[in-house]
């Protein structure tokens, strides 16, 4: 089948006055079998006005709210549309960001070309204003171990980027409606860790915006929901893949004391605290687990002194 039918699922939460960037996007595509199933997770702005005007113009639009006996988030009207949709392939968007105009084409022109393929990725590159300001561009090395190349960042794969064929995602629970974050990461790492049929596009095909409050960002700080961050990195170490491959162990460990750092710096010391609980508990039968000490020493100096922060980050490098 050369013209497939492709669902876009879209969560959304009081982005009136971006949303519509976001469809007008999408209609703009030159693959043109689509169906765009938009789920409110409960806005109180006019985005019901909006949607249902998109919807009496173009009834390849849905909108639906979420229902009432799903967990409030992201996570719960992801999986919601998923169940609603009919396409072969399934992209999940976000409601602030744009579509290349030929971002559907070249990804079904992918599975169209190699049978074999379970999901494709292209790059996204972010901005501010204007799509034509250059802005950071996503990674993407496509040569090497795929998981350890995921995990360590060196390919970007956010929960927007990857087209997914249906019959692979219905192999697998999809997105954890408990967790607040990082519940691509979740998700995709328990996929990537048993499949590796993937095709990449080195191309920017999605325009990420900039500058605007999320559940991960506000009044420009990060806000980490530390259960949620730790839970999904346990999870992580838990994969076949990563206890095949022990780098993965110390990739892990450098990213949660990148966080560590992070909350000293913003004197968060309650989160602090939870992280080195966890690599205490998580890393005690690892070489690693030696650093504690050091890991230990550097929250106390920086808890009571205040300051230093470049003196004594020597402290979390890890041997």
């Amino acid at each position: 089948m050369n013209n497939p039918l492709v669902s876009i699922i879209i969560p959304t939460y009081n982005r009136a006055h971006l949303i519509t960037e976001t469809l007008d996007s999408i209609i703009a595509q030159t693959h043109t079998n689509w169906e765009c199933i938009v789920v409110d997770d409960g806005s109180t702005d006019t985005t019901s006005v909006i949607l249902e005007a998109y919807v009496k113009k173009d009834n390849r639009f849905q909108y639906h709210t979420r229902p009432n006996d799903r967990i409030k988030g992201a996570n719960a009207c992801r999986n919601y549309g998923f169940q609603l949709s009919k396409g072969e392939y399934v992209n999940w968007f976000d409601s602030d960001d744009l579509m290349h105009p030929e971002h559907l084409e070249k990804k079904v022109t992918c599975f169209i070309k190699n049978k074999k393929n379970d999901f494709v990725i292209c790059k996204s590159q972010n901005f501010d204003d204007k799509i034509d300001e250059k802005g950071w561009e996503s990674n993407m090395l496509i040569t090497g171990d795929l998981f350890e190349n995921y995990i360590y960042g060196k390919l970007t794969i956010l929960t927007f980027h990857p087209m997914w064929r249906k019959s692979l995602l219905r192999k697998y629970d999809l997105f954890d409606e408990t967790i607040k974050q990082n519940q691509d990461l979740e998700l995709y790492s328990r996929i990537i860790d048993k499949e590796n049929a993937i095709d990449f596009i080195d191309e920017v095909l999605i325009y990420v915006r900039e500058n605007n409050e999320s559940i991960t960002v506000k009044n420009n700080k990060k806000q980490y929901h530390i259960a949620s961050f730790l839970e999904v990195k346990r999870r992580i170490l838990t994969l076949e893949s990563s206890l095949k491959n022990k780098e993965i162990l110390k990739i892990v460990l450098i990213q949660i004391l990148k966080v560590f750092r992070y909350l000293i710096k913003e004197r968060e010391y309650d989160k602090a605290t939870e992280i080195i609980k966890f690599i205490n508990i998580e890393y005690k039968e690892t070489n690693y687990h030696k650093n504690l000490f050091k890991i230990k020493a550097y929250y106390y100096l920086m808890k009571n002194l205040k300051k230093g922060e470049f003196k004594f980050k020597k402290l979390l490098q890890i041997t």
